[in-house]
Formats: C-alpha cells, sequence, structure tokens
C-alpha cells in the first residue's frame, strides 16, 4: 500500500468510529452484542440501547416477539428514532 510513510495495513491509515444502535426489545439481533462490538471496533465506538425499540424501530411495550412484527409493520417507525 502506497501511503507515504512506512504503514504495514489499512488500520494504520484509518481508525474507525462506529455508532452502533439497537432496542432493548430486538429479537434478531442480540442487545448484548453492543457489549461485543464496544470490544472488537478498535477505534471509538458509541453505543446505545433504546428500551422498548424493535428492530423496526418501533416503540413497544409489549413482550418481545416476532408475532408482534405485522401490528409494528403497519405503524409508522418511532419520531424519535428518525429525528436523531
Amino acid at each position: 500500500m502506497a501511503c507515504g510513510n512506512p504503514c504495514t495495513s489499512a488500520t494504520d491509515v484509518v481508525t474507525p468510529t462506529a455508532l452502533a444502535i439497537t432496542g432493548g426489545k430486538d429479537v434478531q439481533v442480540d442487545p448484548a452484542d453492543l457489549d461485543r462490538i464496544r470490544e472488537l471496533v478498535p477505534g471509538d465506538v458509541e453505543t446505545h440501547r433504546i428500551p422498548d425499540l424493535t428492530h423496526l424501530l418501533r416503540l413497544d411495550p409489549g413482550r418481545p416477539s416476532l408475532r408482534s412484527y405485522p401490528r409494528n409493520c403497519a405503524s409508522p417507525s418511532t419520531p424519535a428514532c428518525s429525528r436523531r
């Protein structure tokens, strides 16, 4: 790699910054993955776990379940998610 200095890999040149957001009621991606992302990303990591938020970016105060997907799909996404 030609980078003008004696670098050995892309990580010597680029330091990634990551933003990882998940919902506390996500049944497709384990919310605990945020901790693993923080461990693995070799740069700045900002993580957020939003209570009652599903994988579909809908707030759902009920018990997390795939059965709630049809109802969640029919409703608009949570406004707070689209403003941030």
